[in-house]
């Protein structure tokens, strides 16, 4: 058994699961905009075309919103449907009003129901971006296995020369890389990149890499540094 450090492997899943959490918050709060909206403006049973509008207008991170709230008449009474939209953009000065005709103050604008468009849209690319995260947690795990594996029957090649990978991290201004050895597995000389990154000024320190491997099944791998049976050393 080999005492390998796998703990950033582990903070990256978390990450992963922060990121799909955050997605599924988000996505929930604009579908539950959308379907309150789309119930609201099905219970509305009559329609007209607003008479004015006033705009209110909020300063967010040096942009201007304008939220507009459009006044319409019924029976001669003027009544006001306020939107939950806003936009950097002018809103029409005229907008259809969806109302209750048993009560007029019941409404929804036109403004609103199009803003759900958007809504949509922005659902359906959240719910693609979750992708992401889910594909990462999947990777994640199964190279955690595959470690665990390679921990439990692997081989130790110790004093592999090494290169550094292209890919790059950046964390806290400082640059993150991964390294590459080479091994030959029944005459098929293959690479194997490690999976945990090391700032670029580490691999002053070190002349040699070593490779954990079960050659019954090569993708049960780790790559690292001072990799060592006895010790639980940082690698």
């Amino acid at each position: 058994m080999y005492n390998i450090d796998i703990s950033r492997l582990k903070k990256n899943n978390i990450i992963h699961y922060f990121l799909l959490f955050v997605i599924i918050f988000m996505n929930s709060i604009m579908l539950y905009i959308i379907i309150s909206s789309s119930i609201t403006k099905y219970k509305m049973d009559s329609h007209t075309t607003s008479t004015r509008m006033e705009i209110e207008s909020k300063k967010v991170d040096h942009r201007v919103y304008l939220n507009p709230t459009y006044y319409y008449e019924v029976n001669g009474v003027e009544y006001a449907c306020k939107t939950n939209a806003s936009s950097s953009s002018e809103p029409d000065s005229t907008s259809e009003i969806y109302y209750n005709s048993k009560n007029p103050k019941e409404c929804i604008s036109n403004y609103t129901t199009e803003s759900n468009d958007l809504l949509i849209i922005l659902c359906v690319m959240f719910s693609f971006g979750a992708l992401i995260p889910i594909s990462n947690h999947l990777k994640t795990r199964k190279r955690i296995k595959q470690i665990s594996i390679a921990k439990e029957r692997g081989k130790l090649i110790k004093g592999l020369d090494y290169k550094i990978g292209e890919s790059s991290h950046q964390i806290n201004s400082k640059v993150y890389k991964p390294i590459i050895v080479q091994y030959e597995i029944n005459g098929d000389l293959r690479e194997f990149e490690s999976d945990i990154i090391h700032e670029v000024g580490e691999f002053d320190k070190y002349d040699k890499a070593d490779l954990l491997i079960d050659e019954s099944n090569p993708d049960n791998y780790y790559v690292g540094f001072n990799i060592d049976a006895n010790e639980n050393k940082r690698v």
